[in-house]
């Protein structure tokens, strides 16, 4: 449910003209702080009174995982798709959180867009934090059986120090086979 609410969060603001295209919003000055005024304005309009500010927008909103694997010829289409379209790029120069919907946008109406799969293999304690613990969540020894029995290849986070047994079992399981 929460997932649903953020995609459509995401898709209706990207639907706002974004000064974010034109000028580094991060910036601050009295001319930036008058753009926010402008922008927090259009998502009350838009989220309110459900006018659409921008309505030509060439790209359908898509999102997901900043975390992915593409095969080769996908990488060559998004250079070349780079390379013939600058205003793409130019919508995302100061775009807050735009790795979550730069490539997905570019492949959607591609065809790419199947080369995303559902998980992104990789493992990811997102839930379950340890006290003042900044997510994901370290992974450790406790968190063996779950990496094993999901379908990833690849686990984030893992310190060294931390991380030390869970490092261990990984290394004698490998060695084993």
């Amino acid at each position: 449910k929460n997932d649903k609410w953020l995609i459509s969060e995401l898709q209706r603001r990207f639907l706002v003209y974004r000064f974010n295209d034109i000028v580094n919003m991060r910036s601050k000055n009295v001319f930036t702080y008058a753009l926010r005024f402008l922008e927090r304005l259009q998502l009350f309009l838009t989220r309110y009174l459900k006018i659409k500010v921008r309505k030509n927008i060439n790209y359908e909103p898509a999102l997901g995982s900043n975390w992915f694997s593409l095969k080769r010829e996908v990488m060559e289409y998004i250079v070349d798709f780079v390379n013939s379209n600058p205003s793409f790029d130019r919508r995302f120069k100061h775009t807050c959180c735009c790795d979550e919907m730069y490539f997905h946008m570019m492949l959607k109406a591609s065809p790419y867009w199947n080369c995303f799969f559902d998980s992104d293999l990789r493992f990811v304690e997102w839930k379950k934090l340890d006290i003042g613990e900044m997510p994901p969540h370290t992974l450790t020894e406790l968190n063996y059986e779950d990496i094993k029995n999901s379908n990833s290849i690849f686990a984030r986070k893992i310190d060294p120090v931390k991380s030390e047994k869970l490092i261990g079992i990984i290394e004698k399981e490998f060695l084993k086979q």
